[in-house]
Formats: C-alpha cells, sequence, structure tokens
C-alpha cells in the first residue's frame, strides 16, 4: 500500500485546526486524525479512574493497560475506548488543561506515539491531515507540508465559547480565555515537545478569515504542495 501525503498541522486550542482541517479533508478525500485528542482521551479516563493524581509509572502502566480499547473511527472523527464514544466528553477546557499536564510525562507520549501515528498512516485515501501540538516536530517531522495554525486569544476564546455552547455547555468567555491562555503556557514551556512552529512550516493565521476562506488557504496549500512535489492526490 501506498504511503499517504501526510500534512502535519500544529497550533494551539481555538485556532480552527479541528474544525478546518476536517473540512478540508472532505474536499480532499483526505482522512483527518486530531492526535491531539488521545491526550484528551487520556486525561478523561484518569479522571473516570481516580487517577488524576497518580504517579506517572503508575499512569503510564495503567494507559498501556488499556490502549488496545482506545480507538479511533475515521469515518466519524471520534476516539472511542471500549466502543463508547468519547466526543462529549473532551471538549471542555478543563480536560484540556489536564491533557497539556498529561502530555508533560515523556514516558507516556512515547507510549501514545504509535497509535498516534497508526491513526493516519493506515488508510486507504491518498492523504491524511493530522493535527495537534507536536505532529511536525515528534509524529511526523518527514510530514512533506507541516502547517502552524494560529489565531488570537481572542478569536480562540470566542471559538470555543461557540463550540462548547454547541455541547450544550455554557461558560463565560473571561473564563475561557484565562484558561486558554494557562493552556498556552504549558504547551510552550513544557520540556518535552513544546508548542511551536517548526521552521519549515507555513504559518496560516485564521484570525481574521472566516471558515470558508481558512478551509480554502488549507485545501489550496495542500494542493500546491502536492502539485509542487509532483503527488497526485
Amino acid at each position: 500500500m501506498n504511503r499517504p501525503f501526510i500534512v502535519a498541522v500544529d497550533g494551539p486550542s481555538g485556532s480552527g485546526k479541528s474544525s478546518v482541517c476536517a473540512e478540508a479533508c472532505k474536499q480532499l478525500g483526505f482522512v483527518y486524525a486530531n492526535t491531539g485528542q488521545v491526550y484528551r482521551c487520556v486525561a478523561w479516563l484518569l479522571g473516570e479512574w481516580g487517577l488524576e493524581s497518580a504517579e506517572a509509572d503508575v499512569v503510564c502502566t495503567r494507559v498501556e493497560q488499556e490502549l488496545p480499547m482506545i480507538t479511533w473511527d475515521g469515518a466519524q472523527n471520534r476516539f472511542l475506548y471500549q466502543a463508547r464514544d468519547l466526543t462529549s466528553f473532551l471538549y471542555e477546557e478543563s480536560v484540556g488543561l489536564r491533557a497539556s499536564r498529561v502530555a508533560k510525562i515523556p514516558a507516556l507520549r512515547t507510549l501514545l506515539l504509535p497509535l498516534q501515528r497508526s491513526v493516519a498512516l493506515h488508510t486507504t485515501q491518498a492523504g491524511a491531515v493530522v493535527d495537534g501540538r507536536d505532529i511536525a516536530s515528534v509524529v511526523f517531522p518527514e510530514a512533506p507540508l507541516k502547517i502552524f495554525m494560529e489565531a488570537s486569544i481572542e478569536v480562540r476564546a470566542q471559538r470555543r465559547v461557540e463550540q462548547l455552547q454547541a455541547h450544550g455547555v455554557v461558560v463565560a468567555l473571561s473564563e475561557i480565555q484565562e484558561q486558554m491562555q494557562a493552556r498556552d503556557h504549558q504547551d510552550s514551556t513544557r520540556e518535552v515537545a513544546p508548542l511551536q512552529q517548526e521552521p519549515d512550516a507555513v504559518l496560516l493565521d485564521t484570525s481574521h478569515l472566516g471558515f470558508e476562506e481558512a478551509v480554502a488557504a488549507l485545501v489550496g496549500l495542500i494542493q500546491s504542495r502536492a502539485t509542487k512535489l509532483g503527488v497526485s492526490i
């Protein structure tokens, strides 16, 4: 089987990665993989298991045991645990903050890396768009196209409020903005795989772009790079 054309997209929470990447994949016939959700899954599950404050070795042992039961549904863009859809639990900013802390555990990152890569590589589609916070630097450093997607903190916070409202969660804009700033700091200052724009990544700022405009911009970048490399997508 031919290797899919991998597009590695990094960026902070609320920059538009998930929604924009998912729609771009629909238009291109690519598979979409939100590998950052792996950490949210683990963070939420640790809460369910009562291990939120457990030592790193205890966390890694439990996750390694449960890992075969964490699966990715590429058709619906969702992670499942024991066939249970976890989507509705993963968008809360509190889960994101816990995920950021979990992501600081080097041994856990190593443990989850094969799952993150397999989501994109085990596809029959011509390509895959993979988003997260260390995709270009760690998960797919060999990707032929790397993109760093960002937006202002004000725009990102408003988007997250609207996203939460769509899932029936009501929260104050100021609270979300504070949580995002805390998450940004955690992600960008951690010792292991910090959030950063790779030197060879293309910057895509979505602050002043509507949804359709952002999707068109991403699709254009992918098509342009594929054409330049002589890759048929």
